[in-house]
C-alpha cells in the first residue's frame, strides 16, 4: 500500500502515541467511531493514519503497544473501535502467541490484522480469537478502506475461498464430538444447523411457528453451552461438531 505525505501534518505524538496533528497541532477530530493502528513506528503505518482519517473521515491513531490504546468509559453509546495490528514483522507463530493476549486487551472492540502474508493460514485459529478482518500484503489501499466501512457495519472481512478452508479445517474428526453434540437438545441441534447456514432469527421463527424472542431464547442457550458468543463462531463449531 502506498500513502502519499503532506509535510504540514505530523503524524507521532511525542508520547509515544500516535496522533494526527494539523499545522496549530490540535487534534483533528470527527464524528462516529476511531481507528488504532498497532504496530512498529514506521512511516507506512504513519502514513495510513493519514490517508484513512483524510478517507473515512474518523479519529485515527498509531500505537506502538496495544496496551498504549485508550479503555472504553463503559458507556452504551461510546463510539464504535477498530483495532488494526500490524503483522508484517510476525511469522505463525508469533501470531498465534499473541492472540489470545490481543483479544483480551480488544475486548470490546472490532480487531483486524493487516500486513498479514497470504501463506501462514493463521485465519481459522484468529477468527476463534475474535478477528473480523484480514488484510494481506500484497492487497490495494481500496481493499483496506472497503474492509474497515465493512467492519464499522458489523461485517466480517475475509474472502470466500478463505472462510471456505476455514470451515473446512474444522470439520475434520474431533474426540469429543459425540459429547459436544449431546449438550444440546434435538431442537437446539436444527436451530444450530440453521443458524450455521446463515439463517436470521425470523426465518427460524417462521420455521418453527415460534416468536423471535423464543428463537432468541434458543440461540441464547445454545451459545452458552457451547462457549461461543457470535454467529460465525457458531458456525465454525457447527462444522467441527454437527
Amino acid at each position: 500500500m502506498k500513502f502519499s505525505a503532506d509535510p504540514f501534518f505530523s503524524l507521532w505524538g511525542d508520547a509515544g502515541v500516535g496522533h494526527v496533528f494539523c499545522r496549530r497541532n490540535s487534534i483533528m477530530k470527527t464524528e462516529g467511531g476511531a481507528v488504532h493502528i498497532v504496530g512498529p513506528r514506521t512511516f507506512h503505518n504513519s502514513m495510513m493514519v493519514f490517508y484513512l482519517q483524510g478517507n473515512l473521515g474518523l479519529n485515527c491513531f498509531a500505537h506502538t503497544a496495544m496496551t498504549r490504546i485508550p479503555l472504553d468509559d463503559g458507556r452504551e453509546n461510546s463510539p464504535p473501535k477498530l483495532v488494526l495490528c500490524d503483522c508484517l514483522f510476525h511469522d505463525r507463530e508469533e501470531i498465534s502467541r499473541l492472540l489470545p493476549q490481543t483479544r483480551g486487551l480488544c475486548s470490546g472492540s472490532r480487531l483486524a490484522l493487516f500486513n498479514v502474508a497470504e501463506d501462514i493460514e493463521i485465519e481459522s485459529e484468529a477468527l476463534g480469537n475474535g478477528v473480523r478482518g484480514f488484510f494481506y500484503e500484497n492487497d490495494p489501499v481500496e481493499s483496506l478502506l472497503k474492509g474497515i466501512r465493512a467492519m464499522f457495519e458489523g461485517e466480517l472481512w475475509l474472502s470466500r475461498k478463505k472462510m471456505s478452508q476455514c470451515l473446512l479445517d474444522q470439520s475434520a474428526p474431533h474426540p469429543h464430538r459425540e459429547k459436544d453434540c449431546a449438550l444440546l437438545t434435538e431442537r437446539e441441534r436444527v436451530i444450530m444447523v440453521m443458524v450455521a447456514k446463515g439463517a436470521r432469527n425470523e426465518n427460524i421463527a417462521e420455521k418453527f411457528c415460534i416468536s423471535t424472542h423464543t428463537v432468541k431464547t434458543h440461540v441464547y442457550n445454545i451459545f452458552k453451552k457451547i462457549k461461543v458468543t457470535n454467529r460465525l463462531q457458531a458456525a465454525l463449531w457447527a462444522a467441527k461438531n454437527l
